[in-house]
């Protein structure tokens, strides 16, 4: 073994560590090989430098400090620092620096190559800022998803798009254009960064964007000196040398542009052009939505085929009128125009044909009434006119003349010409008030179906003769309150599936009344009469508790697995001051798990009354859920849907009946399903009686199903036939 000195010698000429002596004033004295060669140089080179001549500007002090302390306190470092090579690179080292006991003082400095592995946390620390940025990126998008699904406005929501954008990739000027129409060009309605000021005044041309808007170029990536920058001269004037412009293609309304511009002449990242695209998909979707809910709104107060007013907006009017009318001393006459034989045109040349008809129709009435005239449809081939200030009996008899004669004009419907008559009933009457409006309405339909009786085709004015009628229908009132007190009616249920298993997971209660001459009646020929005779709250509680008890007769047997049973409660219901006293003893007296039923109300129980809306709550705060039935035919605030304690909507079987057939009809479930399950509810489509039918509302998003596709109602005993039938 070599002597002491020796072997020191050996040891800091031959270790693979970077070994150096360097004096108080950090001039190398001596180097190593293996030090020598990490900086680049051979051991000869290397002594006689001076260390703060190879040392990074940017680490110096650092180095420096060190050194200081190893002198002065005995030990400095680890300290990484980088190292220059003659070939202009620089070399990351880890140093340390220990002082020797020698006069004068000295250094031994020992380092070794660290470069590989900084590369290795530098690329780390990279794809973490990348990962950050795009977790960043997403955020933005949730959240601006987010305020497009709460029903932000669309100006809100550009704005608040270009504050993300500008926010997330840090560029200078983030706007968005939208098409408003005007010739002049794009509307600047947001931005971020420069031009603020110029928000809803700066247009750009459409012919400088024409390829993005045409789908051609659907990302415009621009360089400096570029025919896109130059297009946006503006821009490029505030240095502005990229641009990234994305096109907002909504599949309904008018497009836009989402824009940034960058000072450096670099192209995004294809993450961040992601980023961009994902923005301008949330803004189309926005304006697909708010297209949808305008017209979901327009269709719950207006007939789909005709465009004319629906019976809730017919009856608004009425309203208003006979209001005015009782103040001014005035009439109003109500005419209800039944197109005669509808029906053989529908089966006999189809229902494209029939719907020709009654659009013309539609304009025959209106283009004979005056401006302040309203015309509407009930549905089907029945037709309402009010006519407000109307004189004498002769005065009204002329405007039924008048629209009797246009209805007759022939109608071109393709190689064939119909001539379509009518049978029009008409009333007239002053008395304001809701009630008087539906009376009006009931004695001029009276009058129609006399008009039918007595041939078609010609007109009737509502008289004494036609109270025969009503006195029908007081007969059926008073049977109807026996029918209670002789257990005459009786519930039919009606399996409700999970579309996306097919499994029957719960029923709707539909009730029926066994007459005792009149055989099996449906709710259309009793409900009515029902509530114009107050019978609705006993009818209904009837029906609420007989649902309770064969539910809980259902539960109790072990064969009802967690399904619930849907039960129709009628808006004069809600408003009944004792409802939550019949509800709760319901529950009591059957011991029904309130978690086991559902109400149903309609569109019109939502805006009915306060009372109502508390009773709603009241029953809610039971453990009862809260259906809104019929969805998209009433005319109730979206903001209900909100406040209120809703837990799902039907989507009416009118809008399924037209899936795959009818374009608004596919719009509207999937606005009401979109609608929906943005706020949190659950869609039942009712009326499902085909398969395409439904795959149109699976493809949609819809979480259950009704309908004769799968059973129709039926008593409970038939009920758990079917569903062990079902099971086995």
């Amino acid at each position: 073994m070599p002597g002491g000195a020796d072997f020191l010698e050996h040891a800091f000429e031959h270790t693979r560590a970077g070994m150096a002596i360097v004096d108080a004033a950090g001039v190398v004295l001596r180097a190593n090989t293996a030090g020598a060669s990490i900086i680049g140089r051979t051991a000869e080179e290397v002594t006689g430098l001076a260390f703060v001549d190879l040392i990074h500007a940017d680490d110096l002090e650092l180095a420096l400090l060190e050194l200081g302390r190893g002198m002065a306190q005995g030990h400095g470092g680890p300290a990484e620092i980088r190292v220059g090579r003659p070939d202009g690179t620089w070399v990351w080292v880890r140093a340390e620096a220990t002082g020797l006991p020698t006069e004068p003082p000295t250094l031994f400095a020992s380092f070794s190559d660290i470069t590989a592995e900084r590369a290795v946390v530098e690329k780390l620390r990279q794809a973490d800022a990348r990962a950050s940025r795009r977790a960043g990126q997403q955020e933005a998008v949730a959240l601006l998803g987010h305020d497009a699904l709460a029903g932000m406005p669309l100006d809100e929501l550009a704005n608040r798009a270009a504050q993300l954008m500008a926010t997330t990739i840090e560029a200078p000027y983030c706007g968005v254009l939208l098409d408003d129409g005007d010739p002049e060009g794009l509307l600047l309605v947001a931005a971020c960064g420069h031009f603020t000021d110029a928000v809803g005044r700066y247009r750009q041309p459409r012919d400088a964007v024409a390829e993005v808007l045409d789908g051609s170029e659907p990302t415009v990536h621009a360089g400096e000196g570029s025919e896109q920058v130059e297009a946006w001269s503006e821009l490029a004037a505030v240095g502005i040398r990229s641009m990234a412009i994305m096109p907002v293609v909504p599949r309904s309304g008018p497009p836009g542009l989402v824009v940034l511009g960058s000072e450096a002449a670099g192209e995004l990242s294809g993450e961040d052009l992601s980023f961009l695209e994902a923005v301008a998909n949330v803004i189309a979707s926005a304006i697909d939505a708010a297209a949808a809910v305008d017209h979901l709104r327009h269709n719950a107060l207006h007939d789909g085929l005709t465009g004319l007013p629906n019976r809730a907006l017919v009856l608004d009017r009425l309203e208003l009128a006979l209001t005015a009318a009782a103040a001014a001393g005035t009439q109003v006459a109500v005419l209800v125009c039944d197109v005669d034989r509808f029906k053989v045109v529908n089966d006999g040349m189809g229902h494209a044909a029939g719907d020709a008809v009654l659009c013309a129709v539609a304009e025959q009435l209106r283009a004979q009434v005056r401006p302040g005239d309203t015309v509407g449809r009930f549905g089907g081939d029945e037709f309402v006119v009010v006519c407000p200030e109307v004189g004498d009996v002769d005065a009204v008899v002329a405007i039924a003349e008048r629209l009797a004669e246009a209805v007759s004009e022939p109608v071109q419907v393709g190689s064939t010409e119909l001539v379509a008559t009518a049978s029009i009933g008409i009333a007239v009457g002053s008395e304001p008030g809701e009630a008087a409006a539906a009376g009006l309405l009931r004695d001029a339909d009276a009058a129609m179906y006399r008009a039918k009786a007595r041939g078609r085709n010609r007109f009737e004015l509502f008289d004494d003769a036609m109270r025969a009628r009503a006195d029908r229908r007081l007969r059926t009132e008073t049977e109807l309150r026996k029918a209670l007190e002789r257990e005459e009616l009786l519930l039919h249920y009606q399996p409700v599936l999970d579309l996306a298993t097919e499994e029957v997971v719960g029923v709707e209660a539909l009730l029926r009344w066994q007459h005792p001459t009149r055989g099996l009646l449906e709710p259309e020929q009793f409900v009515e009469i029902a509530g114009d005779s107050g019978l609705v709250p006993r009818v209904g509680a009837w029906a609420f508790g007989e649902a309770a008890r064969q539910t809980a007769a259902w539960v109790a047997a072990g064969s009802w697995g967690g399904r619930f049973t849907a039960v129709n409660l009628a808006p004069r219901q809600l408003s009944d001051r004792h409802l939550l006293e019949r509800i709760d003893d319901a529950l009591e007296r059957t011991g029904c798990d309130p978690a086991s039923l559902r109400i149903e109300i309609t569109e019109e129980a939502l805006v009915d009354s306060e009372l109502a809306a508390s009773s709603l709550i009241a029953l809610r705060d039971r453990g009862l859920g809260i259906s809104v039935d019929d969805f998209g035919t009433g005319y109730s605030s979206l903001a209900y849907l909100k406040r209120l304690p809703v837990d799902a909507l039907k989507l009416d079987q009118g809008f399924v009946a037209g899936l795959g057939d009818d374009g608004d009809d596919m719009v509207i479930a999937a606005a009401v399903i979109v609608m929906a399950q943005a706020l949190g509810l659950r869609v039942v489509a009712e009326g499902v009686e085909t398969r395409p039918q439904l795959e149109v509302l699976r493809a949609m998003g819809c979480d259950l199903v009704q309908g004769y596709l799968f059973a129709r109602p039926m008593p409970a005993a038939e009920l758990e036939a079917w569903l062990a039938d079902r099971a086995g």
